[in-house]
């Protein structure tokens, strides 16, 4: 084989060298997409398909399941409320309508001085909260500075209604734990639990 058919033979086995982790990294992204795109609580969910309801445990026992139809029956509370992420990024203050974490809770024996509140989600994560935290003691802040302010009384409330419409997937729909008030005041987003799809009281001591 001539010197110039091998230099082209390496030249191009250089560049499928070259080429392959382009096509493995490509790869990989088509099959993820195709995982998101499987996972109905990854879409954009207006989608029927998705199944969902909000079980209860209270720390005696008592377990009870709702559905969103359950929630929207009971006593509702419409409030003000925004939040901050780690980054600074302000979403809100919103209007918003739904039910206090403490009537819900009391669907299984209610809350205790020293019990905890679990509030888990559909994609895994949880937040947890004291008697004081679910009674509204909370720091707040300005949502133009960012500064601690005072607050009037705050509330745990599970919003299904946000500006006057249902909740978006990306705002936690159907159920997303929030904090709020009379206010126009933000709490830090760590708090506003979305897809919320199982609440725990658990006693201590």
């Amino acid at each position: 084989m001539s010197e110039q058919k091998q230099e082209s033979k390496k030249g191009r086995t250089g560049r499928l060298r070259k080429a392959m982790p382009v096509f493995i990294v490509g790869l990989l992204c088509i099959v993820a997409a195709i995982v998101v795109y499987a996972h109905p609580w990854q879409r954009n969910a207006s989608e029927a398909d998705i199944k969902w309801n909000l079980t209860l445990i209270g720390s005696n026992g008592d377990n009870v399941t709702l559905s969103l139809d359950d929630i929207k029956a009971m006593k509702s509370t419409t409030a003000q409320g925004g939040f901050f992420t780690t980054t600074g990024v302000i979403n809100g203050p919103y209007d918003v309508k739904g039910v206090s974490i403490e009537d819900v809770c009391d669907l299984v024996g209610g809350m205790g001085p020293s019990d905890l509140v679990f509030v888990s989600a559909a994609d895994g994560y949880s937040s947890v909260f004291d008697y004081d935290q679910v009674s509204g003691n909370l720091p707040t802040y300005d949502p133009v500075t960012l500064k601690e302010m005072p607050h009037e009384k705050l509330g745990l409330t599970l919003v299904y209604e946000q500006d006057g419409k249902p909740l978006s997937y990306d705002d936690g729909k159907p159920l997303r734990l929030a904090v709020v008030g009379s206010e126009s005041l933000l709490t830090e987003g760590f708090y506003w639990v979305k897809w919320v799809d199982r609440i725990e009281v658990i006693h201590q001591g």
